[in-house]
């Protein structure tokens, strides 16, 4: 991270919507109603969603568990996958190197070259292959953090 400048957060998360575009062939997430104001007091809605869907980790069970030569920890994408067609096998690659993979990202045009401070928790959901992430990258000197 550039040293000697204020650190700033650059949003990396995007909005999840029904009308957004999906990979081919999952469903769209959906927010159903199950109480209301006038029901019960209080408002609720269930979330259904592909693990996969908007900004997202993939564990590594998402594939099987090709060698990555780079240092390379994390490959972060603007994408909502790897790879349009040989998506399992790049997958597979990364998986085997042990390089995290994060899809779906926003703003990386908004990140300065080089290294930055990236943050992207996972909900904590059991035995799953994949979450929803809130994805934000701190830019500047850490330092002042």
């Amino acid at each position: 991270m550039a040293k000697g400048r204020k650190p700033r957060v650059v949003d990396l998360t995007r909005r999840i919507t029904h009308e957004m575009s999906n990979f081919p062939g999952e469903p769209r997430p959906g927010f159903i109603r199950f109480s209301g104001l006038d029901d019960v007091g209080f408002r609720c809605r269930q979330i259904l969603m592909p693990t996969h869907f908007g900004t997202h980790a993939d564990a590594y069970s998402h594939f099987l568990p090709a060698l990555i030569r780079r240092k390379i920890i994390m490959l972060g994408l603007d994408l909502p996958s790897v790879h349009p067609k040989e998506y399992k096998k790049v997958h597979e690659m990364l998986f085997r190197g042990g390089v995290a993979v994060t899809e779906g990202l926003i703003n990386l045009s908004r990140l300065p070259r080089g290294e930055v401070f990236f943050v992207g928790l996972p909900l904590t959901l059991a035995g799953l292959d994949g979450s929803p992430i809130r994805a934000v990258a701190i830019v500047g000197d850490s330092r002042g953090l």
